[in-house]
Parts: structure tokens; sequence; C-alpha cells
């Protein structure tokens, strides 16, 4: 059964008075950069895919869970085969933070139009593992720089939220490296990462 709502982009004139529908979707939006489309199952409909949809009809869709180890859950019979969610920047470009029940926790970059997606970060042994599928991301944990080069996210873990900071150009370049841990959170209480307006 298709989901029941859907979504329309619409592009206006300068004046703002004609409206014309550029795309419909039955999946969320999540941005436009300069007649790209970011479109997205997570969040709402809980699915992996992110797919960029280009000026010339070209498309890309990618899974950031398509690693993920799905983990068997006792009590409900069902398996957790993880979450993602994505903040873009305002220069077009996305993170896509993906979390795995066996606590592999994953950034990824991807470039305006889609036509890049890699590996930002592995964050392997600074989370545990965890199959309630409470852990994992959501946009507001997410901060872009205002120039792209810096993300600050914030990391549960064992019930605690610290907040760390990766250089993007080093990250692409190694995603092993270890980001910078800005907080250490002492409980489920956490502030979210926002980066102060230039003076």
């Amino acid at each position: 059964m298709p989901f029941p709502y859907y979504w329309n982009v619409y592009e206006t004139s300068l004046d703002g008075k004609t409206l014309v529908l550029e795309a419909k979707t039955h999946t969320p939006i999540g941005g436009w950069w300069q007649g790209t489309y970011f479109i997205t199952d997570s969040g709402i409909l809980g699915g992996p895919a992110y797919t960029w949809v280009r000026p010339d009809g070209t498309i890309t869709t990618v899974n950031p869970l398509k690693d993920c180890q799905r983990l068997y859950d006792k009590n409900t019979g069902g398996y957790f085969s993880g979450s993602s969610s994505y903040k873009q920047s305002s220069n077009g470009n996305v993170v896509v933070g993906a979390y795995c029940p066996n606590g592999d926790m994953s950034l990824f970059w991807a470039n305006p139009n889609g036509t890049v997606f890699t590996p930002l970060l592995n964050l392997h042994g600074l989370s545990a593992s965890d199959t309630t599928g409470n852990l994992g991301w959501a946009p507001p944990d997410f901060a872009w720089s205002p120039d792209d080069k810096f993300i600050a996210f914030n990391l549960t873990s064992n019930g605690k939220t610290s907040m760390y900071l990766v250089n993007v150009i080093e990250a692409l370049k190694d995603p092993s490296i270890i980001p910078v841990q800005v907080s250490k959170g002492s409980g489920t209480e956490s502030n979210l990462p926002v980066w102060q307006p230039q003076p």
C-alpha cells in the first residue's frame, strides 16, 4: 500500500504570482539545490534510501544502511536493521548519519548534486550496541559550519550524549580519523550543536 501522503515542490516567479509544479513524490523531499532535488525515505517512512534527482533527469539512490548487521530481537520476534538521518547544509552538501543496532555508527558525506556519496567517519568504538531501537540520530544532532568545513554532531551511547567536531576535508581524506570531543555527556540531557554567527 503506498504511503498516504505526498509532497509537492513548486517554483515561484520573482513577483510571487506564478507557481509551477516541479516535482511530486510520496517520499519527503529533503531539499533542493540548483535544480537538484534531494529526496529521502528516512525519518517519517523509516526507510533507508536517499535519492538525488538532477535537472538532466539522472538519478542517484544510495542506502547507507546496506552494511548493517540485522539483529534479532527475542522480545518482539522481529529484526532491527538500523536507522539514519541527514542534515543538508546551506551550501547543498549533505551529511548522513547511519546507525546499526550492533553499535556501528557512521557518517557519510554527499555533494550537492548527489554524484559523490562517500564515508566521512566510522565511529565504531565510540558507541555501544543497542537493540532497543532508541539510539540513532535526528537532524538537530548535526550542525554544519557556515563554510561547510566542519560538522558538529551529538552521539549518544550508554544513555549519555556527547558532542563531537569533525574537519570535513581531513575526514574525507581519512575516514578513520578520530573526531574531536567537544563535550562529554553525563546523562540523557544534551545540548544541540549550533554555530554562532560570524562577529
